[in-house]
């Protein structure tokens, strides 16, 4: 999302752009050329394309490799920093800091090498064709001179070939700066291609009208029948098989089970978040579909089993995903008092205005878990969902 559409735009977009650009000027150039003597021109194609053709065909195969190389040690980085940034307690306490160091600086250290080679292959280059170009224009001089002797005659074509030489050898190393880049960049274009071709869930595709349909409360009963699901991973291995449940309106009902036993997976089939092989969901006899998803998602209010907190303040992390002006205080300050954080609140510097810090790090873990709880209160949902609701 960041990175890869960054090199996308420095090492795609923009050479892209160059290319075309530059090689209106060589075209010029070589219109001209060809107008005042056709062979020369002809020469000057065959011998700057061929330069410029036999370094592309050694190097590209080379740039292709370093620009996949590129994106998994990019993406090593990332992980690197992420990981030792939200895992810094137990980096401390192990002292595993060299780990996490050397991990991320030989990833950079590749990037770096890789980022130093793609400039220094596609600069090169230009030093070996202008020093073809300028001992041809010397050449030529010498040839126009011993055939005709007349010093005054040869000056109008030299000028018309320096010129020539001067407009079109560097428009002719941008090009291929240009079009090394683009091969330096294929495996980025592949990845996000490939990425940006996958199918949009319909409930993603819904309009603002549907968005504000009324949610799908429920009255009687939610029903699974049937359900069948197992990872893509350990496609030989289902989590749950043929399951079947019955939880009545108004009532409630807890599942228990060892670790790996389906628990958390069975929870996402019922909030549609996965979407099992077999079996269906229904909520006072309506089929879940991805037509009604976001009707039914309206009327949930659900705590996960690891609190996502936004670097915002307690207000905006209960009512999470509305703006600070679109927050209802009636309704806040409701969730707040069933969620047992109105001492907490009172503490706090600015009240529901103090902003959490980066994943909630200014709160306990268990003050976070009861704001995650305000959120679904606040919601007034007709259903809850607590996954560890211990």
């Amino acid at each position: 999302v960041l990175a890869e559409v960054d090199m996308l735009m420095g090492n795609l977009i923009q050479p892209m752009s160059q290319v075309i650009t530059q090689g209106i000027i060589v075209l010029a150039m070589l219109a001209l050329v060809f107008a005042y003597n056709p062979w020369t021109a002809l020469a000057i194609v065959l011998v700057v394309g061929t330069l410029y053709g036999v370094i592309y065909k050694l190097v590209r195969k080379r740039l292709r490799r370093m620009g996949e190389e590129m994106q998994t040690v990019n993406k090593e980085r990332y992980q690197a920093c992420n990981e030792a940034l939200h895992g810094i307690r137990d980096i401390k306490v192990t002292h595993a800091e060299a780990v996490y160091l050397q991990r991320y600086s030989q990833a950079s250290r590749t990037q770096a090498r890789h980022t130093a080679a793609n400039d220094t292959l596609s600069q090169t280059p230009l030093y070996l064709v202008e020093a073809t170009g300028y001992t041809g224009l010397i050449v030529i001089a010498l040839i126009l001179l011993g055939s005709s002797g007349d010093i005054a005659q040869v000056l109008p074509a030299l000028g018309l070939y320096g010129f020539a030489a001067y407009r079109m050898l560097p428009a002719a190393q941008i090009m291929y700066r240009g079009i090394a880049r683009l091969k330096f960049a294929s495996a980025v274009l592949e990845h996000l291609h490939r990425d940006m071709g996958l199918p949009v869930p319909l409930f993603e595709q819904e309009s603002a009208h549907d968005a504000a349909r009324q949610p799908l409360s429920l009255q009687h009963e939610i029903r699974l029948e049937g359900i069948c699901y197992a990872y893509p991973s350990t496609p030989d291995k289902p989590v749950l098989r043929d399951f079947n449940l019955v939880i009545p309106a108004n009532t409630s009902i807890g599942i228990a089970g060892a670790s790996g036993s389906g628990k958390s997976t069975l929870m996402d089939i019922m909030l549609g978040l996965l979407k099992p092989q077999a079996g269906k969901v229904y909520v006072d006899g309506v089929l879940i579909t991805p037509d009604n998803l976001q009707q039914w998602h309206q009327a949930i209010g659900y705590v996960p089993q690891h609190i996502y907190l936004a670097d915002a303040s307690v207000a905006e992390n209960i009512a999470f995903g509305k703006r600070s002006d679109e927050i209802d205080a009636e309704r806040l300050q409701r969730a707040i008092r069933a969620a047992s954080l109105t001492e907490l609140v009172a503490s706090l510097p600015q009240g529901t205005d103090t902003v959490t810090g980066e994943a909630g790090c200014r709160l306990s873990g268990g003050q976070r878990q009861r704001i995650g709880i305000a959120r679904a209160l606040y919601k007034n949902a007709s259903v809850l969902l607590f996954d560890e609701a211990t």
